[in-house]
């Protein structure tokens, strides 16, 4: 392990990060146990971006080849539909998460 300046650490600092990797791995057992079970995880996420990607360039195409006015309300319902996606899957996120304890 090097300091961000690339130096090495020092024994001090190496055991200060082991014993804050061990605090936090003490309160909140599976933050570093990688992705949770009922994740799709960075390759099933990556995976549906690339699905919604396409698909909204597909519709999007479609709508301007109808006409500007439709492209426009095609474009409002994309953006609403992905905000709330977004906020479903936050509040999910949140909810998963132990409380803050002092």
């Amino acid at each position: 392990m090097t300091s961000p300046d690339g130096a090495p650490l020092s024994d001090a600092e190496r055991r200060a990060l082991r014993e804050i990797t061990q605090h936090l791995t003490r309160t909140d057992p599976d933050l570093l146990a990688g992705p949770r079970a009922d994740s799709a995880g960075p390759a099933g996420r990556r995976r549906m971006g690339y699905v919604l990607a396409v698909a909204c360039l597909a519709v999007s195409a479609l709508a301007l080849a109808a006409g500007a006015l439709l492209a426009l309300a095609v474009g409002f319902v994309v953006i609403a539909g992905t905000t709330v996606a977004t906020t479903i899957g936050l509040r999910r996120a949140s909810s998963r998460r132990p409380p803050d304890t002092p």
